[in-house]
């Protein structure tokens, strides 16, 4: 499986709710994963469906995970998005 997490600090908590709102909004496109640069894994694309976000104070963070061989199921990548998160 391969994980993008991303963790940014806005100005202030309002500039960081409307972030937060962006990137949880189908097909806002996200961040663009650091798989899609170079190596074996640049065909690899994130679907959305592991996907975790939180806010606290000014500090948006998100993860997304995407399975790439067989045997990998949703639950867990479900729980490795939301343990990157924590």
């Amino acid at each position: 499986m391969l994980v993008a997490a991303s963790w940014v600090e806005m100005a202030d908590v309002a500039t960081a709710r409307r972030l937060k709102q962006l990137v949880d909004g189908s097909g806002s496109g996200n961040v663009v994963e650091l798989s899609r640069e170079r190596g074996r894994y640049q065909a690899v694309r994130y679907t959305g469906d592991f996907y975790a976000s939180r806010l606290e104070g000014t500090v948006v963070s998100n993860a997304q995970a995407q399975p790439v061989a067989r045997g990998t199921t949703g639950l867990v990548l479900t729980v490795l998005v939301n343990d990157a998160l924590a």
